[in-house]
């Protein structure tokens, strides 16, 4: 941008191209008008014309239609009709008692032997989020071989918020493993980890996800926001390492793949 050269004033442009011999150019100047495109809009633009006046013109030159529309028609607001014919809200225990009242007998039903909630007071009866590690717990007395591995070999972790200076390296929902993964093969400081995680701000439940931690241990998350409730527990994968299941597995997310624990992976790690 700053060695870009300077915008040359079209008149300019045609006096010199005329003074190089341009018959156009000159004629241009000789003949033509100069023209600002907006000014020239905003100036030259014809008036608005109210609708009414629009039909009386019509009608004044034989328009049978428009002159209809003037004898018997009649003006409306769009927004302001809206609002006064809107019919008005039903309390929802008044539609199902009318509803029963016409022979509705799913509406009957519900009077007689249904409940009423409220959205936001049923939140508060929402159940209590379980520790991070009890979930992985309970997968592992079930047969979950990645969660009995995590829990063996993991390490926990306590979200916090996203250094500044990591923020550009924030990626989008959905790429979690392509998002730690790409930040910790470039940053020697970062390391790559996968396991489980849950955001207990969001009242989310534990997902297989994947992170970064620096050399102190601190969570430096590239997908979600808002994580200083979240907790985490997962196998962190040394850069060298990483790189070298990327490439064999051919695709992110190398621990726990296609619903099965990387064996080879697992050896290498423990071993």
């Amino acid at each position: 941008m700053l060695n870009r050269r300077p915008i040359t004033p079209l008149k300019h442009f045609l006096q010199t191209s005329a003074a190089k011999g341009g018959r156009f150019g000159r004629f241009l100047i000789e003949h033509g008008t100069a023209y600002n495109e907006r000014l020239t809009a905003m100036l030259y633009r014809p008036p608005i014309v109210p609708l009414k006046h629009f039909l009386q013109t019509c009608a004044a030159k034989g328009r049978r239609f428009e002159h209809f529309l003037l004898v018997h028609g009649s003006t409306h607001n769009r927004r302001l009709t809206a609002m006064l014919n809107r019919p008005p809200t039903l309390p929802l225990k008044h539609f199902l008692q009318t509803s029963a009242a016409k022979g509705g007998q799913f509406g009957r039903f519900l009077i007689e032997h249904g409940s009423t909630h409220n959205r936001r007071l049923t939140m508060l009866n929402r159940p209590p989020a379980v520790p991070l590690r009890q979930f992985l717990q309970t997968c592992a007395a079930n047969g979950g071989q990645f969660e009995r591995f995590l829990l063996e070999h993991g390490t926990a972790y306590k979200g916090r918020e996203l250094p500044k200076k990591y923020s550009a390296a924030r990626g989008a929902l959905g790429w979690c493993f392509r998002n730690a993964a790409g930040l910790a093969l470039i940053d020697d400081n970062l390391t790559y980890v996968e396991g489980y995680a849950v955001n207990h701000e969001s009242g989310g439940s534990p997902i297989h996800h994947a992170w970064c931690v620096d050399r102190r241990g601190r969570v430096i998350e590239t997908t979600w926001q808002n994580v200083t409730k979240a907790e985490y527990f997962g196998m962190p994968i040394e850069g060298e390492l990483l790189a070298v299941e990327l490439s064999r597995v051919n695709h992110w997310g190398v621990l726990f793949t296609d619903g099965k624990l990387n064996d080879e992976l697992v050896k290498r790690l423990t071993g």
